[in-house]
């Protein structure tokens, strides 16, 4: 891996077409079964309070994920065990 891109041994072209297949396609039957086993059960899903936590709890992953490159140096040895 050199400059943060990955060497691939296939086209971009089938790189793109795996994720969108296994990103987005996954995305798109998880959604589905999600909204729709609700009607095949009867039962409601996830509304209100608990559907704004699970919200926010996946946006703060997903933003600690992106920040993690910009924590600041001395709070990094705590977390990882290394010395920088």
């Amino acid at each position: 891996m050199a400059g943060g891109v990955p060497s691939l041994s296939f086209p971009v072209v089938q790189w793109h077409a795996r994720e969108m297949f296994f990103g987005f396609g996954w995305a798109v039957m998880g959604g589905f079964l999600l909204t729709a086993t609700k009607n095949w059960v009867r039962v409601r899903g996830y509304h209100g309070p608990p559907l704004v936590f699970l919200a926010a709890a996946c946006w703060f992953a997903c933003f600690s994920l992106l920040a993690w490159r910009y924590l600041p140096f001395l709070a990094r040895p705590r977390v990882d065990g290394k010395e920088h």
